[in-house]
């Protein structure tokens, strides 16, 4: 814990960035949003991340694509990524469940909502020529996916097992929760989100799960599928998760898993695996 708080210290300055030590030292966008809810917990970040999010929504494309790198500069990451991107929805609404404050929510709601009308016209675009209403958001293009996850045959394998169009789907699914949840506070008709959101939970169980456990058997599959709400058989994935995390010995989630891994395990009923990952 100790480590952790200095890692804070040294990471955020002016903006988050992801490494203190070298010279990359940018505002990487996942590493942001995973850690946004510690942040808060251990110091009071409501200004850092209310000036950050400002330059967020800079960035922001005319198409309502977020960059992957804030601010860009002379890194260009200007590509959208799944768990990525995502951060204009979930820092907000944490920055919002932390401090309450509900005109800094409002400030980066237009960005939000902007952002989850460009993942919505790409399911569209994915969609046309199938018989399905609708496709996942990132059926093509450059994705992280689970990056630095522990789970690949070979060590230099940064993208992890998971599949990236399973993580696409969860995360568009908890942008939509978000979304919905900030524009009832705003009185906002959620009437077509919410629509989209069931098509989204639905696409998810049909693509990617069977009797409740995801097809792929990697932690972060499982993690996702129990976390953001999406399996219909919670109970199913847990024993799945928790069946998976034994058999490892350890975790082998990578940024998209590691953060909800133990949350995870709690909402299984499984405090006993969660603290003995905690331990290791």
């Amino acid at each position: 814990y100790h480590n952790v708080i200095w890692g804070q210290k040294g990471n955020f300055l002016d903006v988050p960035t992801d490494c203190p030590q070298r010279d990359e030292r940018l505002g990487w966008t996942g590493d942001a949003q995973v850690f946004c809810r510690t942040a808060a917990i251990n110091f009071d970040v409501e200004r850092f991340f209310d000036k950050w999010l400002a330059d967020l929504a800079a960035e922001q494309e005319e198409s309502g694509e977020i960059p992957c790198v804030c601010p860009c500069g002379q890194f260009n990451v200007r590509m959208s990524s799944a768990a990525w991107s995502d951060a204009a929805l979930i820092i907000p609404w944490q920055m919002y469940l932390a401090y309450g404050n509900l005109e800094n929510l409002r400030k980066a709601y237009p960005m939000m909502k902007k952002y989850v009308d460009f993942m919505a016209t790409c399911c569209e675009k994915n969609a046309a020529g199938t018989d399905r209403d609708f496709v996942h958001p990132w059926k093509t293009g450059f994705h992280y996916g689970d990056w630095l996850a522990l789970d690949q045959p070979d060590p230099e394998d940064v993208n992890g097992r998971t599949d990236k169009g399973l993580i696409a789907t969860a995360y568009l699914a908890l942008d939509l929760r978000i979304l919905i949840k900030a524009g009832h506070l705003f009185g906002e008709e959620m009437s077509y989100y919410e629509k989209l959101y069931e098509d989204t939970v639905a696409f998810f169980r049909t693509e990617y799960m069977r009797d409740g456990r995801t097809i792929q058997d990697t932690q972060t599959a499982s993690v996702l599928a129990l976390f953001f709400g999406l399996s219909a058989d919670p109970e199913a994935t847990g024993a799945q998760l928790a069946e998976y995390v034994q058999k490892a010995g350890q975790l082998t989630t990578g940024f998209v898993g590691t953060a909800y891994l133990l949350h995870a395990l709690s909402m299984a009923g499984r405090d006993d695996l969660a603290v003995s990952l905690l331990l290791k």
